[in-house]
């Protein structure tokens, strides 16, 4: 794929970040929590980091009541979804909600991603 298919991909599927109900621009990991209180869990809000345009983060409450924050990109060389934790790269996925079942980890949780609330800008 050329780089200018590959920035074509990116700019679509920042889009799709930004064009989610959950979006909420740019916020640090303060304002997300500010935000994110007293909301029920998997709750969560999508934002751009406050440094660097092309990482993302997740901040959701888990299922204790507790605010998480995850960062992830869209990698243009797979056109693919991807996050880091501290195991290191989860494989990518294509679809962002997708990532964000990862993220969350519904399956861990024995829940669905139907069950998870958007937290609306």
């Amino acid at each position: 794929m050329t780089q200018a298919l590959q920035l074509e991909a990116l700019k679509a599927n920042s889009k799709n970040v930004e064009l989610h109900p959950a979006w909420h621009d740019v916020l640090d990991a303060t304002d997300a929590s500010l935000l994110l209180e007293n909301q029920g869990p998997l709750t969560y809000l999508y934002r751009q980091d406050v440094q660097e345009n092309d990482l993302y983060w997740v901040s959701f409450v888990n299922q204790v009541g507790k605010v998480c924050h995850k960062p992830f990109t869209y990698n243009k060389t797979v056109q693919k979804w991807l996050y880091l934790n501290n195991n290191g790269i989860v494989p990518p996925e294509s679809k962002l909600f997708d990532c964000l079942s990862d993220m969350i980890h519904f399956n861990a949780l024995r829940c669905s991603p139907k069950e998870s609330n958007p937290l609306v800008s």
